[in-house]
């Protein structure tokens, strides 16, 4: 799970940067499939305004997942912070 975190706290910096384009551009085919960048990044910038500015982040928990309601069968790593 080392490379999953990894991954989701690069991930974050992007969208804490409110890099929102990029961030959409480096996330999993599902989700670059589902959503256009142009939406992507409207919406987040929308929803993230009222929380802004964002504190730390601490992981509370991480679990392997291969069945997620809403997302095709396969391999996951949830993450909660």
């Amino acid at each position: 799970m080392d490379a999953a975190e990894r991954a989701a706290t690069s991930w974050l910096a992007l969208m804490d940067a409110k890099k929102y384009g990029e961030s959409r551009d480096s996330a999993a085919a599902l989700l670059k499939n589902a959503v256009p960048r142009t939406v992507w990044e409207e919406t987040i910038a929308r929803a993230r305004k009222p929380f802004e500015p964002f504190g730390a982040r601490q992981l509370i928990g991480s679990s392997y997942q291969t069945s997620i309601p809403g997302v095709p069968p396969g391999q996951y790593v949830v993450l909660q912070y």
